[in-house]
């Protein structure tokens, strides 16, 4: 698992991407053979295959995440994208049932073996907790906790992570989604091995298949396996954009496909005091900047023609938020919604915004 599913996860992502469902209708039946594969592949819906033949969270760091663990978790996920891959290209419920009953059953397999009454899994890896959260695997009344579980875990380690492959892409998001946004700035931030910008510092100026593929100490690693020119940890900049610009999709509706309509939630964090980049959409440059100093928090966006987009701007309650000389309120552009989950939300129409606060 893990790489041969990319075979259903991409054409999902497309979709939301780009608004175009014909790689789901093209590929259907070929995602379909998959699926099946994967059901007689596995014993009680636990897929349990030969560890000595799999990768499982390649090149984890100081833990070992169980390998039907990782494939399970990825069932589920697969599964899950199918049932909703099925409703947007209006296959019959009778078929999208099948793999709705597919989901279910692994998630109550790996909840069964992997997870215990407390929340906490049994081999209490930061990757079994990371899948577990983000496949929406674990129980909803035991999130919180895992969720803190996995905290922790990092906490206890110096703030450093031991994810490999299988869970480094979902390891800051889960993070944040469940309110440890400053154990991901810590992470961020780490100098140490391994971390992000301990490369950088031995000289790195592209993504590494290994933390320490080269060191300054010790030199060039194996080479018969150490790819300077490695995707996996690359992953962390779809979190930088989606987090610390906070540009995301906005997949509550697929009328929204494309970016027709997106999420803008910018987020600070750590030693960070500004943030400035763009993302090309089909509908053209979406743009977030921000920048905060001496308590005053500063936040600029372009929303791309024929687009909208739902502003999340963090502050208390009885924040003023302004947007140029005027409150953002009595902008005609601006639609504010209200207050929620410690941030003032708004709707934007196409336009560029500059908003300012005191937070």
């Amino acid at each position: 698992n893990g790489w041969g599913d990319s075979a259903i996860i991409i054409p999902y992502l497309l979709f939301y991407r780009y608004g175009d469902a014909s790689p789901i209708e093209k590929y259907w039946s070929n995602m379909n053979k998959y699926i099946k594969y994967l059901v007689n592949d596995s014993t009680n819906f636990i897929r349990n295959n030969d560890p000595n033949g799999y990768y499982g969270d390649w090149l984890s760091v100081g833990e070992s995440t169980p390998l039907d663990l990782c494939n399970t978790a990825f069932c589920v996920y697969v599964c899950d994208l199918m049932v909703e891959m099925g409703n947007i290209i209006g296959k019959d419920q009778t078929e999208i049932d099948v793999y709705r009953e597919y989901a279910n059953n692994y998630r109550e397999a790996w909840c069964h073996k992997f997870l215990n009454e407390d929340g906490s899994t049994k081999c209490s890896t930061q990757t079994s907790y990371v899948l577990g959260l983000k496949f929406n695997i674990i129980p909803d009344n035991l999130k919180a906790a895992s969720a803190d579980k996995l905290a922790e875990n990092i906490v206890s380690r110096g703030n450093k992570l031991t994810t490999g492959f299988m869970g480094v892409s979902y390891l800051m998001p889960v993070l944040c989604q469940y309110g440890h946004t400053d154990v991901a700035f810590a992470l961020l931030e780490q100098e140490e091995y391994p971390s992000w910008l301990y490369p950088v510092l031995q000289g790195a100026t592209t993504i590494w298949e290994r933390w320490n593929s080269y060191t300054i100490e010790n030199g060039f690693g194996d080479a018969n396996m150490n790819s300077f020119n490695h995707y996996s940890y690359g992953s962390i900049m779809e979190w930088a954009f989606s987090t610390i610009l906070g540009i995301s999709e906005d997949r509550t509706s697929a009328d929204n496909v494309g970016l027709k309509h997106f999420i803008l939630r910018p987020t600070k964090g750590g030693q960070m005091t500004y943030a400035k980049g763009f993302y090309q959409s089909a509908y053209g440059k979406i743009e977030s900047s921000w920048s905060y100093e001496n308590g005053k928090f500063s936040y600029s966006c372009s929303i791309p023609a024929n687009s909208t987009a739902t502003l999340y701007l963090e502050g208390t309650e009885n924040s003023e938020i302004f947007e140029g000389k005027d409150l953002a309120k009595n902008n005609q552009g601006i639609k504010y919604i209200g207050f929620e989950n410690g941030r003032h939300v708004f709707t934007l129409e196409s336009g560029n915004y500059s908003f300012s606060m005191n937070i």
